[in-house]
């Protein structure tokens, strides 16, 4: 994942640039950590998904021909995040 300012439309240009990891805990959380943005705006946490599943059918002992199907998926994921002041600072 980035932080970008305009959404990249080109999933191909993600292989091509230096992201962040980050790592499911399930099939329905990813958490992102210390994601910090330092001006007001509106910004795009823009990256992909890359799902890998290995799917093991077979009941009987295994023999050494025996195959299982690998399925990768990759998806190109976008979260828009728009940045205002923040009305509890004392400052203010």
């Amino acid at each position: 994942m980035t932080k970008k300012k305009n959404i990249t439309n080109d999933i191909n240009q993600f292989y091509e640039m230096r992201l962040d990891t980050f790592g499911a805990i399930d099939n329905r959380t990813i958490p992102f950590y210390n994601i910090k943005f330092t001006e007001l705006g509106t910004f795009y946490i823009d990256g992909i998904i890359n799902d890998h599943v290995f799917i093991d059918t077979l009941k009987q002992p295994k023999k050494p021909t025996d195959k299982v199907r690998y399925i990768e998926k990759v998806v190109q994921a976008t979260h828009k995040v728009v940045v205002i002041e923040n009305p509890y600072d004392p400052d203010l």
